[in-house]
């Protein structure tokens, strides 16, 4: 893969009448961070990597991920 290279993952719906709705964690599990202020705590897609970022789209109000992409470590 060429440096730079990334993957963003987005959960979307997959029945019509729902693809237009946000999938976002269930409340029990995203409140005591929302209430820390922790920006990705309504994420339902979450990274290990310190290099990951979090993105909410302004007009759709989905929620992806971005990872550089690395390579598997060998054995």
């Amino acid at each position: 893969m060429p440096a730079g290279c990334a993957v963003r993952a987005m959960v979307v719906y997959t029945a019509p009448e729902h693809n237009s709705q946000v999938v976002t964690r269930c409340l029990n599990h995203s409140r005591p961070e929302i209430e820390q202020g922790v920006f990705e705590a309504e994420h339902l897609i979450r990274s290990e990597s310190s290099l990951a970022t979090y993105h909410n789209d302004i007009e759709t109000q989905r929620h992806s991920i971005v990872v550089p992409f690395e390579n598997p470590p060998g054995k």
